[in-house]
């Protein structure tokens, strides 16, 4: 289970080297958007509010979805890692054995533990 995290943490740093990758507003996203990226979003939401371009309105607008895309974002991430944290120490206090397999499929490995 660490193992996979990890792998996927790590997958996904390669990944955003080429492209943008996520939901919009994901913590993947956030990881992997250029910033010109994201204020295009924020400004596409914004002008939908009825904010008008070159307004201090649209502006603050702008600023106000980022933080606030930004801390659901944070928030996500957190509980996820919460709950992964939580599921490795149920593995770790239920004191047994766990058994992976692990086949490979191409170039890649997938590995399945129980």
């Amino acid at each position: 289970m660490l193992f996979r995290l990890i792998f996927l943490a790590t997958f996904s740093l390669f990944l955003a080297a080429c492209q943008t990758i996520g939901m919009k507003g994901s913590p993947l996203w956030h990881m992997t958007a250029s910033q010109n990226e994201k204020n295009a979003a924020y400004r596409e939401l914004c002008l939908g509010y009825g904010f008008e371009y070159g307004t201090p309105g649209l502006s603050q607008c702008i600023a106000q979805e980022s933080r606030d895309s930004r801390s659901r974002a944070s928030q996500q991430m957190n509980n996820s890692l919460q709950e992964h944290r939580n599921r490795l120490q149920q593995l770790n206090d239920s004191n047994r054995t766990i058994n992976c397999t692990s086949s490979r499929v191409g170039r890649f490995v997938q590995t399945q533990c129980n």
